[in-house]
Parts: C-alpha cells; structure tokens; sequence
C-alpha cells in the first residue's frame, strides 16, 4: 500500500478518503468518492456484493458534523458510516461510540500503526437505514453499477 504522506505531514481530509480507499480496495467492494445525492455528496459509496448502498462521510475532528451529513444521506443508502481520527482519549473514544450507536450510525476510526500504515478499525456497526425511498435507492445504485 502506498502511503500518501511525507513524513511529519498532516493528514487531510482528502489524504484520508485516499487512503481508506486502499484499504477498502483489499475488499469486495464497488466503491465510488465524491457521488452526488440530491444537493450534496457522499464522500464515499461502498457497494458490498450483496448490493448493499453503503455511505461513509470522512472528518478529521467534527464527528457531530459528520453524523448529520450522513443522516441526509438515509433515504437513498442502507448503511451509513462515519470515519474519524482515532481519538487517543478513551473517555472521546466512548463518548463518539455511544452517539454513533444511539444514532443507528456505524463508525470508522481511521490510525496510523506503528510503521505508519493508515488503518481502518470498525467501532461500531451501523443499523440498516428504516427511512430509505427505495426509487431514490434504486436510482443511485443503477446509476452507480453503470460506472
């Protein structure tokens, strides 16, 4: 996997789509970046071979932010993720879990290992989406499966 920062660089936003997408890639999974919905984006569309519409909204620190961006995306996608810096305080680390659960919303902490490695760690598994318009579903991932 190639690394995409120099060392003592900060991470980005976009350093971090870029890297989990590589991570992701290992995986059986139909991924797009940046997919229009409505008058917004999705940072990151997995598609899982069960044809589950998977949306993961990426932040370095507001992880409020990007629960609300994730929810708009409900309608249209099974599962919603968001993906975050791994706090280093367990009592944050916690705190974002219990938020993430009661809001049905799953939770990537993206890290770096020891060699400086990005990493990706599940925290919290999402529940299926009880809003989507299947029509809206339906559209983006035909629309998506084209391409």
């Amino acid at each position: 996997m190639v690394n995409l920062l120099l060392p003592n660089q900060k991470i980005t936003e976009k350093h971090q789509v870029e890297l989990s997408e590589q991570i992701f890639s290992k995986g059986n999974w139909k991924i797009h970046k940046e997919v229009p919905l409505f008058s917004s984006s999705i940072d990151m569309v997995l598609i899982d071979e069960n044809k589950n519409v998977i949306a993961i909204e990426f932040k370095l620190k507001n992880w409020k932010r990007a629960i609300s961006q994730v929810k708009k995306h409900c309608i249209a996608v099974d599962y919603m993720y968001i993906c975050i810096l791994k706090p280093k305080n367990k009592e944050t680390q916690h705190n974002i879990e219990s938020v993430c659960k009661k809001e049905g919303t799953g939770l990537y902490y993206f890290y770096f290992d020891e060699e400086q490695n990005p990493c990706l760690l599940e925290a919290v598994k999402p529940q299926k989406s009880k809003y989507v318009w299947q029509k809206q579903r339906e559209n983006l991932l035909s629309t998506l499966l084209l391409n």
